[in-house]
Formats: C-alpha cells, structure tokens, sequence
C-alpha cells in the first residue's frame, strides 16, 4: 500500500508531470494506455514504496559526503573487493572498520577465567594505541612526547615541527562546527610532507620530517573519519621508508657508555648530541610499534614485530628527561642508564624501580608483560600511565 502523503501516481513522477490521480486512474495514463499505480511496478519491486528519501538515503548521503569532503581528495585509493563469503558474526577485517570505536566490544566476557591469547594480546594492543592518541596532545601541552624531546629543536624549530605542533593544536579545538576546517588543515599539512623528497633530506631534516608524519598518522588513523583514515593508510610505506632511512643513521650516532661509574666527560657525546641520536631511536621504534598495532587491530596480527625486537632505546626516564647538560651528566653517573633492546627486555630491564620509566618504556612492558602490572607501578602512578581504570574495575 501506497504511503498516505503520495498524490501522483508513479508514471507521472517519472515525467515530472501534475497527475490528477484520486480513485482511479489518472487521465494522462488513461489516454496514453499507460499502467497507473501509486505502487512502484519497475524491476525495484524490494524497493521502498516512496518518492521521498528514506533514512537509509539519508545515511548513504552522509557517508558519501564523508568520502568526498575536501577539494583535493586523492581519489586514486585502492579499495579492496567486497568479499561474499564473509560469515555473519566474524570480526570485521576489511576496510571499513570503524576506527573511532575500535575500543568498544558489546561480547560478553568468557565465563571462565583463562583469556585465550588473542584476548591477552588485544588488551594489551588497544592498551597501547590509546596512549599512542595522547601523543599529539601531549606534543602541544609539553613540548614534548616519548619521542621528541622538549629541547631537541629548541634553537631551530623546522617548518616540519612548526606545522605539527599548529596541526595538532587545532585538532584538540575540534567539534562538530570546526571538524571540516580541521580535517583539510590535517589533510594539506600531511601530502604536502610526504610530497617531500626523503633520499635528499639531511638527518636533522629526515627526523623532523618522519616525527611530524608520526604525528600526523596517528591523528588520522585513530581519529574515525574515514578519508582520513585512507589518507594515512596510503602515507604509511613513505613513513616506514623514511624510519628505515633514519635507522640506518641512528646506527651511526652516539650512545652513552653501559657504565656511568667509568665514563670519561671528555670524550663522552655532548648532551644535544645524544638528544638527537635517542630521539632518532625513539622515532623510529614509535614508526614500527605504530605500524604493528594498527596493523593487530585491523586484521589480527602484528607484522613488524620481528622488527621491533631488533630496536632500541635508552629507557632511564631521568636521562631522557633531562633539561640540560648538567642534569644529563649527573644523571648519567648516578643512575642505570637501562639501554634496552627490546628482545633482551628482561635481562636488560633488571632492578628497574617504577620511576626509572617514562611513557615508552611503560607501553613497552605493558605490551610484553601485559597491562596488570598496576602492583609494579604503584598507586600513585595508575593514572599517570592510563592504567587506573584497568587496575580499579578491572576493564
């Protein structure tokens, strides 16, 4: 049956003509011998019987609004095929998994108390991806994140650095009045970084270069929005290309020695030096651990992790922290310095106190140990490191 507000039958919508239809029918269809009905009769039987838009057009409007937002939307994506075959229930695996509440699960917890791996593993992911989207932020309020230091660029800040930091400001102004603004900002400071030639970049310039793309990654990979999301994915092999090119050179740069206790001022790396080879480490290991957890949370496995074991930093927070050369070289003498390579993360890891870490080398052993390590952290440190919740209710 016909909705009650239609008053043309359908051949005259089609035409786009007044039709004068009340009982019967109408006298156009009359005099042309035309079928005329207020029930759509053409191949779309399943169709909804309305000429007005229903709220699944409505929806598909705004997702394709979504997809088309911007003025230089790169239309070249490659979009997998839809696969038939998928089994209702399974896990979505394909690309349009919903990014923004990739944290939300509505299954129900197993009755028994033993995880299977794959949960033990995708509590620990979504554990460390959530700290990974307080990194921007972070960048804006300090100055600095686990991998860049607040006085690595302190006498020249690169134009790379300058469009991060002014990026990821107005992303945390964001609503629903400015997301359009935002998002293009987001999207021209981002292809215009990865335009640049990477093999023709200094060091200095190829870390500024990859820590700003981090940044830039990681607001559009996490944040929902679907042309965003694309976008990344697409910059993803020029962000692993550049991390590649910057490991090679952090093999080249300075470290301090193992022990503090015979270490030599006079030949030691200065400061700055040091601040710029770990901050090279650091970048590079966040480039790998980024790629490997988005990687887990789309299709349910993490494919650099024979990478990222090879990886290293140095994880005493005090010396990563240091504001200047004196506190650095105090530090340096005082403390274990806890130069980690992370397949060797127990031995090297030994006697470690909870204020011997920072934000990196937490994340870390939450992703190896598991995110119950709330005794070793202590109370006063839960919701520092994003584990008061998990620690409290048990979530």
């Amino acid at each position: 049956m016909a909705p009650p507000y239609r008053r043309s039958c359908l051949t005259c919508v089609k035409a786009k003509r007044r039709c004068e239809f009340s009982s019967g029918p109408c006298k156009r269809c009359t005099n042309k011998n035309l079928s005329c009905s207020l029930n759509r009769m053409d191949h779309h039987e399943n169709a909804p019987p309305s000429d007005y838009a229903t709220d699944d057009d409505i929806r598909e409007a705004q997702w394709l609004a979504t997809l088309t937002r911007g003025q230089n939307l790169d239309l070249d994506i490659q979009w997998p095929e839809f696969d038939q075959n998928i089994v209702p229930g399974e896990p979505p695996t394909d690309q349009t998994i919903d990014v923004d509440n990739i944290f939300t699960t509505t299954a129900e917890p197993p009755k028994n108390d033993t995880q299977s791996p794959s949960c033990i593993f995708y509590e620990r992911v979504t554990y460390v991806s959530r700290q990974f989207r307080t990194y921007p932020a972070m960048f804006v309020k300090r100055g600095q994140n686990p991998f860049i230091h607040r006085f690595l660029y302190e006498q020249n800040t690169p134009l790379a650095i300058s469009d991060a930091m002014s990026c990821c400001a107005l992303y945390e102004g964001k609503n629903e009045c400015n997301e359009l603004l935002v998002f293009n900002d987001l999207s021209s400071k981002a292809r215009n970084l990865v335009a640049r030639n990477g093999f023709s970049m200094t060091t200095s310039d190829l870390l500024a270069s990859t820590q700003a793309l981090l940044l830039y990654q990681i607001l559009r990979l996490f944040d929902g929005d679907i042309r965003l999301r694309a976008e990344a994915e697409n910059a993803e092999p020029v962000m692993m290309a550049w991390a590649e090119r910057l490991l090679g050179f952090s093999k080249q740069l300075p470290a301090i020695p193992e022990d503090g206790s015979s270490l030599d001022m006079e030949i030691t790396t200065s400061w700055r030096e040091w601040v710029c080879a770990e901050s090279c480490r650091r970048t590079v290991l966040t480039c790998y651990m980024l790629q490997g957890i988005y990687s887990f949370l789309k299709f349910g496995y993490d494919n650099v992790a024979a990478q990222i074991y090879k990886l290293s930093f140095t994880a005493q927070a005090r010396i990563w922290n240091a504001p200047s050369q004196y506190v650095w070289d105090e530090a340096i003498k005082k403390y274990k310095h806890f130069q980690v390579t992370i397949k060797q993360w127990d031995a090297a890891m030994e006697g470690a106190e909870n204020d011997d870490l920072e934000e990196l080398g937490i994340i870390i052993l939450a992703s190896m140990k598991g995110v119950n390590v709330c005794s070793w952290v202590g109370k006063a440190n839960l919701g520092r490191w994003g584990l008061a919740k998990k620690c409290i209710t048990g979530d």
